[in-house]
């Protein structure tokens, strides 16, 4: 078999939580690590929906499709072997990949922001964070492009990076 890839949806075998069986399900590959080990996110048909759920549409996938209408669940994480991965469905649009993907980011990199903290938004503006609301979301100081300051509210998902006190940058999504 050859290696997966990232945005692959396979199916696989997931333990029951009391691990008296199993029932196979679609997982999303994250990314692929060392030593054959894959990093993936749990899809589900239960239209249960919470903040971390993204639904996935007919135009959603490539080269096959799911056969419900489905919800990807980026805050339900595994790593597990590539041997355990009985076949691949589909692949996901890049856009729906890189959407899961920085709500990983999201949720990982959540309780990180301080007060003064230094991010750059998405839309390429940099702020200073004045209030965490402790929900993902926060009140900031944003540098405007235009050369304003405002402070506004802004959510965790508005962030692409974080800067940390040695200068390096922390990317919010891949």
């Amino acid at each position: 078999m050859e290696r997966p890839l990232v945005g692959e949806i396979v199916v696989m075998d997931f333990p029951y939580a009391d691990l008296t069986g199993s029932k196979r399900r679609p997982a999303l590959i994250l990314a692929t690590l060392e030593g054959r080990q894959v990093l993936l996110c749990k899809i589900t048909s239960r239209t249960k929906l919470d903040k971390y759920s993204i639904p996935t549409y007919k135009g959603d996938f490539l080269g096959g499709k799911l056969a419900a209408q489905s919800i990807i669940r980026p805050n339900m994480l595994f790593t597990a072997n590539e041997s355990v991965i009985r076949y691949t469905v589909c692949r996901l649009k890049r856009v729906r990949v890189d959407r899961a993907l920085a709500e990983v980011a999201s949720i990982l990199t959540q309780s990180r922001l301080r007060e003064g903290d230094k991010i750059r938004l998405r839309t390429g503006e940099i702020a200073t964070i004045l209030e965490d609301f402790g929900d993902g979301r926060y009140i900031a100081e944003v540098f405007r492009i235009t050369g304003d300051i405002e402070t506004t509210e802004i959510k965790h998902r508005d962030i692409l990076s974080i800067f940390i006190e040695t200068e390096h940058v922390l990317e919010h999504s891949a």
